[in-house]
């Protein structure tokens, strides 16, 4: 399980490492736009 985790965590690392804080503003806004489509989506069903 660990070393799922951890090769997980590598890859992604390893991904985003060449990212500047530009691109990571960009995935975070996209992160949070998505997720609240998801939970809207999500509480629609209830």
């Amino acid at each position: 399980m660990w070393s799922f985790v951890e090769r997980a965590a590598n890859d992604v690392f390893r991904m985003t490492g060449q990212l500047d804080r530009e691109n990571w503003i960009a995935v975070f806004v996209a992160a949070l736009v998505i997720g609240a489509f998801l939970l809207k989506g999500f509480g629609a069903r209830i």
